[in-house]
C-alpha cells in the first residue's frame, strides 16, 4: 500500500530556496508502507474495514485521514459460509 507523506527535505513547503528536488515542489511524496489489518470474523463482501489515522495527509499536512478498505470475500472450494 502507498500513501502520501510530507516531504522530509522541505517539510511540505514545496521549496527550500528553489523548488525542492525531493518532492519536485509538490510538498509531499509517495512512500510504501506495510500495515497489519485485522479482518473481523463473519465480514462479507462489500463491507469496510476502517483504519483511523492511516490514510493520506489532510490539507493541513499534519493530520492523516482514515484508510478505508473495501472487503471482497472469495468462495472457498471446501469451506462454505
Amino acid at each position: 500500500m502507498t500513501r502520501m507523506n510530507v516531504c522530509k527535505d522541505c517539510n511540505g513547503a514545496g521549496k527550500i530556496t528553489v523548488a525542492c528536488n525531493t518532492c519536485l515542489g509538490v510538498g509531499e511524496m509517495l512512500r510504501e508502507v506495510k500495515e497489519t489489518v485485522v479482518i473481523p470474523k463473519g465480514i462479507d463482501t462489500g463491507e469496510n474495514v476502517v483504519l483511523e489515522g492511516k490514510g493520506n495527509l489532510k490539507l493541513n499536512k499534519r493530520d492523516r485521514g482514515d484508510l478505508i478498505i473495501l472487503v471482497t470475500v472469495r468462495e472457498h472450494p471446501l469451506f462454505k459460509r
